[in-house]
């Protein structure tokens, strides 16, 4: 039975696959998943449908972050703030430290500068989702909210435009399959390392230890999630904290040890990524390779922020898209 679910699963992978990460750039030596030109495609569009929203609102969008917001004693709502740092937890660590590795090594030194200015360019995008997301919610007679993030513009946005019941249907399950699917290579990416990490540092990479550390991460996680997206949010609000703050002292001390190197590593970031004479052979390939793992990392397009934002207390939408467009900034 195992083999039959595991023999199924494996054939709906590859079938997703090959769409999701077909090349749209076949006819180049260069390689643009689908999935990531489509988001490349809704980038430009809020990007001009929004009035170039991330230059005229960035600085109020951070005044928002400073904002103090006490939270609803009772509401099973959270703050946005929570919501916000709750993001950033999924984004930070794993995720955009291995993928400046792997933009470094596909794309060179070039790549960190792109990655930085992509950060600040697909903002407009997360400001949609988060807006959609939180604008289209629903909510119980007794204030719950009851229906919010991606289920909540998939269905009542595109009902409000007119769209059938069968296409809202069918959009609404391969999103809940894809979310899924993604989901299960995510929380491998991210346990797996840790895992081995502490197997190599703390366990002398005894398979029984390594065993019974994952049982334990496993348990805590799932303490979590059964608490419901409070518990989830208030977590992550505490654990992002202290997270980032260590995150902040190892690349303090990591720059320190290699202060001497700093002038000629920007240097060589800023002509790599601007060198004229690989215009044509290198920049494109530089700046696709940095965009993709900047949408990896950010997850910026997959609707799972407005999932946090679209369950804050905060009534307006515009508010919250705003506070969560510098979420890619920061974690990139």
């Amino acid at each position: 039975m195992i083999n039959v679910v595991s023999s199924a699963f494996e054939h709906l992978a590859s079938a997703l696959e090959s769409v999701i990460f077909f090349n749209v750039l076949f006819f180049t030596s260069y390689k643009m998943p689908l999935a990531v030109f489509v988001l490349f495609i809704g980038v430009i569009y809020f990007t001009i449908a929004l009035k170039f929203i991330h230059f005229r609102m960035f600085g109020k969008a951070l005044k928002i972050f400073f904002e103090k917001e006490k939270e609803v004693d009772g509401n099973k709502a959270v703050t946005s703030r929570a919501a916000f740092l709750s993001a950033i937890s999924g984004c930070v660590g794993v995720g955009n430290i291995s993928g400046v590795a792997a933009a470094l090594f596909a794309g060179g030194p070039g790549a960190v500068l792109w990655m930085l200015i992509i950060g600040f360019l697909i903002t407009p995008l997360r400001y949609a989702e988060v807006f959609l997301g939180h604008f289209f919610r629903e909510k119980g007679s007794d204030g719950t909210i009851t229906k919010y993030g991606p289920y909540a513009y998939i269905e009542n946005g595109l009902a409000s435009k007119g769209y059938s019941k069968t296409f809202i249907k069918f959009l609404f399950i391969f999103y809940i399959v894809t979310i899924l699917a993604g989901s299960i290579g995510a929380l491998i990416f991210q346990v797996n390392p840790l895992a081995e990490i502490a197997g190599d540092l703390l366990l002398n990479n005894n398979k029984t230890g390594i065993f019974i550390f994952s049982i334990i991460l496993a348990v805590i996680c799932l303490f979590v999630v059964m608490g419901g997206l409070k518990r989830i949010v208030h977590s992550m609000e505490k654990v992002v904290s202290i997270m980032s703050i260590i995150y902040l002292l190892a690349i303090i001390a990591i720059l320190a040890l290699h202060f001497e190197n700093i002038p000629n590593a920007i240097r060589l970031i800023v002509t790599e990524a601007f060198n004229i004479k690989s215009l044509y052979g290198g920049i494109l390939g530089i700046v696709i390779v940095s965009f993709t793992r900047v949408i990896i990392s950010t997850e910026v397009g997959l609707g799972t922020v407005s999932f946090l934002h679209g369950k804050s207390q905060n009534d307006s939408s515009i508010r919250e898209g705003l506070l969560a467009m510098i979420g890619p900034v920061l974690a990139n």
